[in-house]
């Protein structure tokens, strides 16, 4: 099974280069299924937000139209749909890797997760030291 980089999937969310959506959904019906690793969505979001200015509730909606799509086979997406959650949930400037790392430590059973991190230390199964 192929992978894809995250400038592949900046096009799928974006679709602001139609030469290259196209390009991606041409592959993605002739190979039908392609992997995602947790690093290229991380930069996906980063990218989202820092250079389209996408609000949270739109990173948000994009991750989750990621989730669905069935040619994509993302890495660990019970994880990364448990992150999106906690990042929609809590409101506050808590960062979506953060966010992911709290609910890996959840995951495995290793928490609280330690933080100096004030605004993540809001959220639960933290402690801020």
């Amino acid at each position: 099974m192929p992978s894809i980089d995250t400038n592949v999937l900046v096009r799928l969310a974006t679709k602001d280069d139609p030469r290259q959506y196209a390009k991606i959904e041409n592959y993605l019906k002739k190979h039908r299924s392609v992997f995602i690793s947790l690093l290229s969505v991380f930069e996906l979001v980063w990218v989202l937000v820092k250079h389209y200015d996408f609000p949270r509730e739109s990173a948000i909606a994009a991750l989750r139209t990621l989730l669905q799509m069935s040619e994509l086979e993302i890495e660990t997406p019970d994880v990364l749909e448990q992150a999106i959650d906690l990042w929609e949930a809590s409101k506050l400037d808590t960062s979506f890797a953060d966010c992911f790392i709290l609910a890996t430590a959840q995951r495995h059973k290793r928490i609280p997760l330690v933080t100096f991190d004030r605004n993540l230390a809001r959220l639960p199964d933290t402690l801020l030291l």
